[in-house]
């Protein structure tokens, strides 16, 4: 875990405009594989914990198991600091557009939210040129 900046997190966050652009604040544009989780309050505001995950990657053919775990990883972080929404960051670096075995992932990771009460608010693509929301 880490702590995200402190910047706009005082807010609550009422659109996916918003939300993607303190995904642009927080994660940027990729330079590495990875996923990444930011979580959001009961009043939308974002938390100041960001979760960064090795071994996920989007490309990657994972098991409903793999995705599930992931979730858990998730949910236990939002249990510790009260979080109500998770949102999920594909960090990849290629390009903007995703591939029909991505989309399968992301397709699965909506489809297996929520776990506990964990609610996933978004999943976003951070590529080399920015951010896009899924």
């Amino acid at each position: 875990m880490t702590d995200a900046p402190a910047g706009a997190m005082t807010e609550p966050i009422e659109s996916d405009h918003e939300l993607g652009r303190v995904v642009e604040d927080v994660v940027g544009a990729a330079i590495v594989d990875r996923v990444w989780v930011l979580f959001l309050d009961r009043e939308r505001r974002v938390l100041p914990t960001l979760l960064p995950v090795d071994g996920f990657r989007l490309g990657d053919p994972l098991t409903n198991g793999e995705v599930r775990a992931l979730i858990r990883v998730a949910d236990g972080v939002a249990a510790t600091i009260d979080a109500a929404e998770a949102v999920v960051v594909w960090e990849r670096v290629g390009g903007r557009r995703l591939l029909a075995g991505e989309r399968v992932l992301v397709d699965r990771l909506t489809a297996l939210f929520p776990l506990d009460g964990l609610v996933l608010r978004a999943q976003f693509l951070s590529h080399p040129l920015g951010v896009l929301k899924l």
